[in-house]
């Protein structure tokens, strides 16, 4: 039966080679190697035992990259970092990748890592063109690597809303909205059902799409995914812990957007009236907090200065986005029965403390899905200081 078991070892270790596993690979080459002994195959070992030292050697290529990698994220993460390190990092990756290249070792994983890095590093700088373009590579590489996807469907589907992601920041909605008809189609494409898979798909893709027509200001074509991420909610409702509320936030801004207040209040309290036992993004629950007290000044309640100092106690209670309170003293001053030139000033003075604040990268996230300084500007009618 040795002739039998060699053939199925060569069998396995052709098709885990092609799937990139290396771990069953080197089992199955090292399979092969004691089948040859004991067949007589002694004048193949040697093109075996160099197979097994590319596999070895492509494994710690991707674990390098990846090593690196992991480095990058902690470094763009740190208050401490300096350019230096950033440019020294990415030049030992770049040394790295042009040997594995001269060397055959890159591996699916090892591009990816690598892709993403650059698309991190580009994001930190602001260049969106080429944090789009490293993601883009990653993509084309799983599109003529077909066989990778139903593996790493996640990957498949997270490097597509990056795509997305970086197609909005410069303002290319339709080819955003192609990448988001691409993400929805891509499951049934590959003939597989995932309800965890499809629940972060609608997410990724509905959130996405609000947040195009809402800086479009297209509310026509916005309300109408009202229901759709209504039915979404009731559909995929156990496979969520805190990530639906980036949905209903958006949706709550869109309704906002569109005149729509009471609509937008009531997402809003859904995401307000939360319990602290779910998993929320503190952005999400202040901005929601903040919005809901935006809809009440407009609509002229007559307890605002109750829900104001509330709202002030718990965020000096929870110790997160002091800029959060500047908008809070606006409305205060907005509200108060002074002179107009008074009223002026502490508006302005809320406003100025609020812009001030969001030099600060942590109090940055107050702005990423609704922005308060704007709002300010144009309630009190506040003007830009000329450079």
């Amino acid at each position: 039966m040795f002739k039998s078991c060699l053939k199925q070892a060569r069998k396995g270790k052709a098709e885990t080679l092609k799937l990139e596993k290396l771990f069953p690979a080197l089992s199955f080459i090292r399979w092969e190697a004691a089948l040859l002994t004991v067949t007589g195959g002694w004048h193949e070992l040697d093109a075996v035992i160099d197979e097994e030292r590319v596999a070895i050697a492509t494994l710690d290529v991707q674990a390098t990259i990846m090593q690196l990698s992991f480095r990058l994220r902690s470094l763009l993460s740190s208050a401490k970092m300096r350019q230096d390190d950033l440019k020294n990092l990415i030049a030992e990756m770049n040394k790295v990748m042009k040997q594995a290249e001269k060397d055959k070792t890159r591996t699916f994983l090892t591009i990816y890592y690598y892709h993403s890095a650059l698309a991190m590093k580009a994001a930190y700088l602001e260049n969106h063109e080429d944090r789009k373009l490293s993601y883009g590579l990653i993509h084309d590489h799983l599109e003529t690597h077909p066989w990778f996807v139903p593996d790493i469907p996640h990957i498949y589907n997270n490097n597509m809303n990056n795509i997305v992601n970086a197609c909005i920041f410069l303002g290319q909605y339709d080819e955003a909205m192609s990448w988001i008809a691409k993400q929805r189609s891509f499951m049934a494409r590959i003939k597989m059902k995932n309800e965890a898979m499809l629940a972060r798909i609608f997410l990724n893709t509905h959130e996405n799409e609000i947040l195009i027509y809402s800086r479009k200001q297209d509310y026509r074509k916005g309300i109408p995914l009202v229901k759709s991420v209504e039915q979404g909610l009731r559909k995929f409702g156990e496979y969520y812990q805190g990530e639906q509320y980036d949905v209903i936030l958006s949706l709550a801004i869109l309704l906002f957007g569109g005149k729509d207040l009471r609509g937008a209040a009531r997402w809003l309290n859904r995401i307000a009236s939360v319990r602290t036992a779910v998993q929320l993004r503190p952005e999400v629950l202040v901005t929601a907090k903040l919005l809901l007290l935006v809809i009440h000044y407009q609509n002229k309640e007559h307890n605002l200065g109750y829900q104001l100092k509330s709202t002030q106690r718990w965020l000096t209670k929870s110790d997160v986005f002091h800029s959060a309170d500047t908008v809070i003293r606006f409305m205060e001053a907005m509200l108060d029965k002074v002179s107009p030139k008074e009223k002026k000033i502490r508006c302005i003075t809320a406003w100025n403390a609020f812009r001030k604040a969001q030099e600060d990268p942590n109090e940055k996230l107050l702005a990423k899905y609704f922005d308060f300084g704007a709002w300010m500007k144009k309630t009190a009618e506040l003007r830009s200081p000329t450079p």
